[in-house]
Parts: structure tokens; sequence; C-alpha cells
């Protein structure tokens, strides 16, 4: 029985570089998959989802670092969110004796 392999995603930066060498065809698609780590069948999608890749690395609401296509189904509330957390981080800050699993109840306890 075969065991599968590792996987680690790549970027959508990493993606975009990996298109840009096929479209040069100095090497094999084959060739390429191996060199980047992936097998064949991911460089085959990679090249099917082209356009989506090409329109996530230029759009502004998912960078380049991020490994998955995916926005974010509420923007606005996300974007709150984000906000806030911001926010209540600088007005509360949990110090070292504090870090653990339950850290933010025994926070609450205290304050």
């Amino acid at each position: 029985m075969m065991t599968r392999g590792t996987y680690c995603a790549k970027t959508v930066k990493e993606k975009v570089e990996i298109l840009r060498e096929v479209d040069q065809g100095k090497s094999s698609k084959y060739e390429i998959a191996r060199k980047h780590g992936i097998p064949p069948s991911m460089l085959s999608t990679y090249i099917r989802n082209r356009t989506a890749i090409e329109n996530a690395y230029e759009a502004e609401d998912i960078g380049a670092s991020e490994k998955r296509l995916r926005t974010a189904k509420f923007l606005e509330l996300e974007s709150a969110l984000i906000i806030w957390v911001k926010e209540m981080s600088q007005e509360y800050r949990i110090e070292p004796p504090y870090h653990g699993q339950d850290s933010r109840f025994r926070y609450a306890l205290e304050h």
C-alpha cells in the first residue's frame, strides 16, 4: 500500500510563479511539478484555475501570502471583528503567567 506524501499548500504568489515557469516552456510540466514538490495533477489544477489564481494575486482582498482563494462570507462583519480584536488587544494585555488553554477564564476572574 502506498503512503500519501506530505502536503504543503502553496501561497498565491508561489502558484503564480509556477504558472509563469510553465509559460516559459523551458522544462516539461512533470519536471516543473517535481522541482516545486507538487504532484503533476496539482500542477494541472493550477493551470485549470489560472484565471482565478492570477485574479486573486492582483486583487486587494486576497493577499499574495494567502494559501486559499476564499474570501469572507460577510466581509463587513469580518473587518469590524478585526478592528474590534485589535482595539481590545491594545486595552487588555494577557501577561505570560496566563498563557494557557484557559487563560481567558483566569483573566476574566481576576479582573
